[in-house]
């Protein structure tokens, strides 16, 4: 019981550092955008610079995952989870086991990820334009931005017709809903802060990258 109740205990700790730890990444992420706006305010070559950037690497870490998604799948799927590999479809009805073959055709034809790289774009475009115009009142361009890109990721989750609403059964996408959900979540929530653990990260590099460039011109 003791060894039980140690377990939990050092479960619970593990959770808190994890949220502690999500929460300073956002908050890093949100600081460096501040800063990049500022620097990319009424400045058109940054802006193809930072265009490129911010679609680049974003788009190479969601082709990075398409590409092991049969490694990583397995490994945060389960019963819970089913749209995530081939197996735990015993609990499936007739329904959702045509919305997951839908998901799967979509993922191995290309299609998801095509979509999401498109995403990529567009939330990238609406920074760029607005940290240009507005990146001097970066107080009101980077919140703009930020409710923006939530809102596209609702609504390319509200029409993608491999996106599911389930509490018990997970979508069948690469990024795109993981980032949603784990926002909104704001705490450390698995499978999609693990998940989603590469992009921060590729965010908060890209733009440390871009700030390094502005400044040393």
């Amino acid at each position: 019981m003791v060894h039980g109740g140690g377990g939990r205990a050092f479960d619970v700790s593990l959770w808190v550092i994890a949220s502690i730890l999500k929460i300073a990444v956002l908050v890093s992420l949100v600081w460096v955008l501040v800063l990049v706006h500022r620097e990319l305010y009424g400045n058109k070559p940054l802006a193809k610079k930072v265009f490129a950037i911010w679609t680049l690497i974003p788009s190479a870490v969601v082709i990075a995952l398409a590409a092991t998604r049969p490694w990583w799948a397995a490994r945060l799927g389960n019963d819970a989870i089913k749209f995530y590999h081939a197996g735990s479809v015993q609990f499936l009805g007739s329904e959702l086991l045509e919305h997951r073959a839908r998901c799967l055709r979509a993922l191995s034809n290309g299609t998801v990820l095509v979509s999401e790289l498109g995403l990529i774009i567009v939330v990238a475009t609406i920074h760029v334009g607005l940290a240009f115009r507005l990146g001097n009142r970066a107080k009101y361009s980077v919140p703009l931005g930020l409710v923006a890109a939530e809102g596209i990721l609702l609504a390319y989750a509200k029409w993608s017709p491999w996106f599911r609403f389930d509490y018990d059964v997970f979508h069948g996408d690469i990024i795109s809903a993981p980032l949603l959900l784990d926002q909104i979540a704001i705490i450390a929530n698995d499978p999609y802060t693990t998940l989603t653990a590469p992009m921060y990260l590729a965010l908060i590099g890209s733009n440390l990258l871009i700030l390094r460039i502005a400044r040393s011109h």
